[in-house]
This record gives structure tokens, sequence and C-alpha cells, in this order.
């Protein structure tokens, strides 16, 4: 399962290779716009740290702790072909958590301190079982719904005592109650892919009787909600600390006269349904992470140009902005670098860790220090907006 994420990434790289930027009126636009910020906020304060690996070529970052400080993911390990979740911290680096027995495992999910971690690993026998990783107590494996065979860890509550996940049925686990079944919308699977801070409310999609996945939202008085969609499918990937906002992506009708669609980010409210956040102006977005407020949306969007997918921030204020655009106005320097996708958001949305491509190898990143949208935030807005206009591949 790796190996294919694997590949597929490796084939963006190839792409990114004969792809340049040069120096024209965007690098100008966003220079002018950084210099306006550095006159009302403090750039210096804005981080970017490439997270490294196990031994090995290449990692990636799937979860970050609420409190922005600690980063888990996947990272190859020197002389082995297969990953190891990893739980990295500004002090001790990059940690192996170790694995079930199998050759891979990953890590998913961190509840606010970064002390707990979730995710899946390969057993003895080859399957693949959700754990849960605790600091003294070392890597648990948490087993599956139902006696089926296979089970993954996607998400912790704050205090990491209810872990979410799935791969044939969604499930809320706890110490005590094991796993408890979600359900589905009458048909066969389901996937929790998100919780609150206090672990009542999980989000994630569940298959209807005709086998379409639709985004949900459940509670333990409600059950399953279906949270709709913004054309055929969706996936509910996010949720704010309290349950009551969402984010994920949905499958969209196509476009008048085109044969094919795509898929667009979303923020979800109980009151207001799905709002189509849309793209960076290619076909597809994923929303996959939301701040504890429900303000601010990071994920993954291709544009136009080339196709490859870029990591992106959204809220109310900027839109969704490329993060490879948007970091530089902020004085941060990205040489090398292309930021593919963004995983995971600290509470206060100010840290997003995820992975790009950096001299042509995939690596895991953490992002901390980014200013709230305001005034100084729609300069660079104003700058960005200005150079699009004129911008050139």
């Amino acid at each position: 399962m790796h190996n294919a994420m694997i590949v597929a990434t490796r084939a963006c790289a190839a792409g990114v290779s004969r792809f340049t930027f040069r120096p024209n009126a965007l690098t100008a636009a966003l220079a002018a716009a950084a210099v306006l910020f550095a006159g009302q906020s403090g750039l210096a304060s804005v981080a970017f740290t490439g997270l490294g690996t196990l031994g090995g070529s290449q990692s990636f970052a799937y979860a970050l702790s609420a409190d922005g400080q600690v980063v888990g993911g996947v990272a190859d390990v020197a002389g082995d072909t297969e990953g190891r979740a990893f739980r990295w911290t500004s002090a001790g680096g990059m940690q192996n958590l170790g694995s079930l027995g199998g050759p891979e495992s990953i890590t998913y999910g961190l509840n606010s301190n970064g002390s707990v971690a979730t995710g899946i690993g390969h057993i003895a026998a080859g399957q693949i079982h959700a754990f849960r990783w605790a600091s003294g107590s070392g890597i648990q494996d948490i087993g599956t719904v139902g006696g089926r065979p296979s089970s993954q860890g996607f998400a912790l509550s704050a205090d990491g005592s209810v872990a979410v996940g799935g791969v044939s049925r969604a499930f809320r686990w706890t110490s005590a109650g094991g796993m408890q079944d979600l359900g589905t919308f009458g048909g066969t699977a389901s996937s929790a892919n998100a919780v609150s801070a206090d672990g009542s409310v999980v989000a994630g999609s569940a298959n209807t009787a005709a086998g379409v996945p639709h985004a949900f939202r459940w509670t333990n008085a409600g059950g399953l909600q279906d949270m709709g969609t913004l054309g055929t499918t969706s996936i509910a990937k996010a949720l704010s600390a309290d349950g009551s906002v969402g984010a994920g992506y949905s499958q969209v009708l196509p476009a008048l006269g085109q044969s094919t669609s795509g898929y667009h980010a979303f923020r979800w409210t109980d009151a207001g349904g799905m709002q189509d956040l849309g793209t960076l102006g290619g076909a597809t977005a994923y929303g996959f992470a939301i701040s504890s407020d429900g303000s601010t949306i990071v994920g993954a969007s291709d544009i136009p140009a080339d196709g490859i997918q870029r990591a992106f921030l959204w809220t109310q204020s900027l839109g969704m902005v490329d993060l490879n655009t948007y970091l530089p106005a902020l004085g941060v320097n990205l040489t090398g670098w292309l930021l593919v996708s963004a995983q995971s958001i600290s509470a206060d949305g100010t840290a997003i860790a995820g992975y790009g491509i950096h001299n042509g190898q995939n690596q895991a990143f953490l992002i901390s220090g980014i200013p709230a949208p305001g005034a100084a935030g729609l300069l660079v807005l104003a700058g960005l907006g200005a150079a699009r206009r004129r911008r050139r591949y």
C-alpha cells in the first residue's frame, strides 16, 4: 500500500524534473507583497523544516499534534525497502515506532501533544491491523472489527483514549470497549477518518446500498448522519475540535460538454451543508485537515499547467492558495522543494505538516509560525492575485 503510493508520487517527481520556475512577474509580485507583509508582521517566525528520513531515501508526513510540535508519518529505513511509522520532534528528530511483526507500519494520527499515535502495521500473517502507540508502552495491536482480517487506525481524540479508523467497517475504539462497528448507509463498507477532541463525534465515509460512498458524521445518540455530496460521492477526512465543522472532498458532476468529473475540497457545517472550495485551477482538490475552530483547511490540488498536485491552504479570506507560492511571499525559502500535499494542521492553524519533493526525493515537511489571515495576509494575497494574471510557465 505504501509502495503503491510511492510509485504514484515518483511519477509526479519525474514530471517535476522537467518543470522549472523562471523569474518573471510572479516572483516580482510575490517579492513586493512580501516586503509589504514584512512591514506589518514578524516573518522571521515562519519556519520551514524538511524532516529527513530514518536512513532511507524518502518520508511522508500524515499527522501533526494539535500543539504543532510533533509530526507522524512513514519513512524508509536504511537497507530496507519498506517504511516504518515515525514520530518526529525538533529535539529528538525522527523516532522509529516499530511494527506489529510485519514489514511495514505507518503513523496516520496523533493525540493533542503527540504522546500517543495510531496507524497501521502489517502483522506476521500478512494482514494489516490498526495500532496504538504510547510513550512508555510502545506499539499495540488493537485488533479488527467483528473478526474481519484487516483494520486501519486514522485518528485519535485529544487525550489519545479514543481511536477511529476502518477498512471494511468504520470503528471507534476504546481500551475498555474495544472496537465499535459504526455501520454503513446500507452498503458493505465504511471508514472513520476523523474524531472530535473529546472522542464523541466521528466522521468518515460509508457506502449506500448502491455502493456509493457518502461522507458521514456520527454521534452515539444520532448514529450516522449523511453529510451529502457536491455531485456523486463524498468522503469526510477531518473534524473541528467540537465536531461541528467537517472537511474532505467530493466528486462533482461533469462540466457542461465534458464527459469526466473531478473532486473538489469541501467545508461542511450542519446549518450550511457542503461548501465547494473549488481547486487551484485543475480538476481535483482534496481537503485533508482542518483547524480546531474549523476556519482553516489544508490539502492538495492540481493546477492546469502540468497536472501535478500542490499543497494548498484555504481560509474564508484567502480562498485556496498554493503553498508553493504563498510561503515564499511570507519569506520562506523553498529552493529545491515542490510541496505536493498538506496532510495535517495544528489546532490554531499556524503549523502544517505534509510531504513534498526535495531535489527529486519525497520528503516530509513541517511549516510553523504561519500568520492568521488578516490585513497583512490580504496584502500577500493581493500580490498573488496580481501575479496570477501575468503568470507564465
